[in-house]
């Protein structure tokens, strides 16, 4: 069985904030496996951090819904007095009694969720010092049209490198678009689109019963 890459452009929008989170994981890995007492304590106090988090954020929906649900009686009752002259404070009053309700009913599990939807359009990309990295790390993919690289039953061909051993892979990566495979501390980013004649099951299946481990999934 055979797998087959032929390499095409490399789009930023795409490499950048993908494999910035990879080199972060890959680096994270490492140092867990350099400091694992370290990590212990630090993964101990995000979990206490994100705990303290949220029920200050649920404090808050609940005084943000007790708000709307006072202003909402505040209008609702002079407009059930003269719908037809306040009929717009009355609407307003009954959709701020909705809201508030909804608030005040919430238990936790949408308290990451923005209240509105302008906060999503005012989120900014997220960058890190690993995106200069990834950056950097893709200038080395600006001309790899005519490359081409072979997974075979029992070597990975480059067109233009040296052939590797399955034994020799450290991790697996996949992301939405890439496959990321380090070895001997380098790396090869390959586009799931680049894949030629074979589906991304059959691929990965086939790659993760060569290294004898499983591959990390990252949804970015």
């Amino acid at each position: 069985m055979e797998f087959i890459f032929s390499l095409t452009n490399y789009h930023s929008t795409l490499f950048l904030p993908q494999i910035s989170r990879v080199l972060e994981k890959i680096t994270e890995m490492s140092s867990r496996k350099r400091f694992p007492r370290i990590w212990k304590y630090i993964d101990k106090m995000r979990v206490k951090r994100k705990k303290g988090k949220s029920k200050q954020t649920l404090l808050k929906y609940k005084i943000l819904g007790f708000l709307y649900l006072f202003v909402g009686i505040f209008l609702i009752v002079p407009g059930f007095m003269d719908p037809e002259a306040l009929f717009d404070v009355l609407i307003f009053g009954a959709l701020a009694i909705v809201f508030g309700f909804r608030l005040i009913k919430n238990d936790g599990t949408s308290t990451e969720r923005p209240l509105f939807k302008k906060e999503i359009l005012l989120k900014k990309e997220r960058r890190t010092p690993y995106t200069k990295a990834a950056n950097k790390f893709l200038e080395t993919y600006e001309n790899v049209e005519s490359e081409s690289i072979q997974f075979s039953e029992n070597v990975i061909s480059f067109s233009k490198e040296p052939n590797i051993k399955y034994e020799e892979i450290d991790e697996v990566f996949v992301t939405t678009d890439f496959y990321v495979i380090l070895w001997n501390e380098r790396i090869v980013v390959l586009q799931k689109k680049d894949l030629k004649s074979s589906s991304e099951e059959a691929f990965l299946d086939f790659l993760s019963s060569k290294i004898q481990k499983s591959y990390h999934e990252m949804i970015v």
